[in-house]
C-alpha cells in the first residue's frame, strides 16, 4: 500500500493537523523533526570541475525519514535546487537505508542521522558556488509529519583547500554502494518467476545479517528476503523475494523492465541493475 503523493498528503495533513498535534506533537522541535546542514569538502572552488559535499541531517530521537524508494509506505524526499547560483547539476548519492516494519508493511529510510553525498558541477569553473536546497521530507514516529527544509551554502572563489569536513565527506562517499562487484561481495544472477524473484550472491564472510533491497517500477518488493545458504559453499546464497499480495504473476508484471538491486552485508554494499 502506498500513501498519497506530496500534494494529496499535504492537503490531508493540514486538514487533520490540529488533532495530530494534540495527540503526539507540539510546536517547536517535535514539529520540525529534522535539521540539516551542508558539509563542503573544500574551502574554495579553486579550478575544480566538480565539488564534493554532504547534506547532513539530524533527526530528533525516534523519528525517521524515507529513502529514495520508500517501500510499502512513506514518501521519498523531494529536492529543489532551482534557487542555486552557478550550479549546473547536483548528483545525489544514497547510502544503504535501514528497513522499518509497521503493521506488516516494510519501508526503507534513515534514523538519527542522514548523510547524502553530493557531487556539484558549477556552470562557470572558478566562480563562487551558491548552493540552495528546498527539501520536502516525510518524517515519522508515532505519526508522520511533512516538513520542508531550506539549506544553503556558499563555496567562495579561492583556493580549493581541504575543509574541516573533508574527512567526513570522504567517509560518506566511501560508504556508497559499489556499482561493481568487489573482492569481498558480489551479486551474480537474478531469476524472475511467477511467484518470486531469486538472486544469487557471493560474500567472502558469509551472509549473517545481510539484506537485499529491490527497486522495481510500479511495484513494491519490500518484504524481507528469504536467505538460502548454499549447501556446499557457505560464501554463496540464494535470496528469495516473494511477490506481494495481489500480484498473481510477477513475471508478467516485470517483463521487459529493469530493477535495481542493492545487497547490504557487514557494512558493505553493492548495487546492480538487472533487466528481464
Amino acid at each position: 500500500m502506498k500513501i498519497l503523493g506530496w500534494t494529496g498528503l499535504l492537503g490531508l495533513f493540514f486538514f487533520l493537523s490540529p488533532a495530530g498535534l494534540a495527540q503526539g506533537t507540539s510546536e517547536g522541535k517535535a514539529a520540525r523533526p529534522m535539521h540539516a546542514v551542508f558539509l563542503p569538502s573544500v574551502t574554495g572552488v579553486g579550478t575544480l570541475e566538480q565539488l564534493d559535499a554532504v547534506l547532513k541531517g539530524t533527526l530528533e530521537k525516534g523519528w525517521h525519514i524515507y529513502w529514495r524508494s520508500p517501500g510499502d509506505t512513506g514518501l521519498a524526499p523531494e529536492m529543489d535546487w532551482s534557487g542555486s547560483g552557478n550550479v549546473k547539476n547536483v548528483e545525489v548519492g544514497w547510502l544503504p537505508p535501514k528497513r522499518f516494519e509497521a503493521f506488516g508493511m516494510y519501508s526503507y529510510g534513515y534514523e538519527d542521522e542522514v548523510f547524502l553525498p553530493l557531487t556539484i558541477t558549477p556552470e562557470r569553473q572558478g566562480a563562487a558556488v551558491d548552493l540552495s536546497l528546498e527539501m520536502k521530507i516525510l518524517a515519522c514516529n508515532k505519526i508522520c509529519i511533512p516538513q520542508t527544509l531550506s539549506v544553503s551554502l556558499v563555496i567562495p572563489k579561492g583556493p580549493a583547500l581541504g575543509s574541516d569536513h573533508q574527512k567526513t565527506v570522504r567517509e560518506v562517499f566511501a560508504a556508497l554502494p559499489s556499482k561493481k562487484d568487489t573482492k569481498t561481495l558480489r551479486l551474480d544472477t537474478a531469476v524472475l518467476g511467477k511467484d518470486s524473484l531469486i538472486l544469487t550472491a557471493w560474500a567472502q564472510q558469509g551472509f549473517e545479517g545481510a539484506d537485499i533491497i529491490v527497486e522495481a517500477p510500479g511495484i513494491s518488493l519490500s518484504s524481507p528476503p528469504e536467505i538460502i545458504p548454499d549447501e556446499t559453499e557457505s560464501q554463496r546464497a540464494l535470496f528469495k523475494i516473494n511477490a506481494p499480495e495481489g500480484i498473481e504473476n510477477l513475471t508478467e508484471k516485470l517483463f521487459g523492465k529493469k530493477v535495481i538491486v542493492t545487497l547490504v552485508n557487514r557494512g558493505q554494499a553493492v548495487e546492480k541493475e538487472f533487466s528481464f
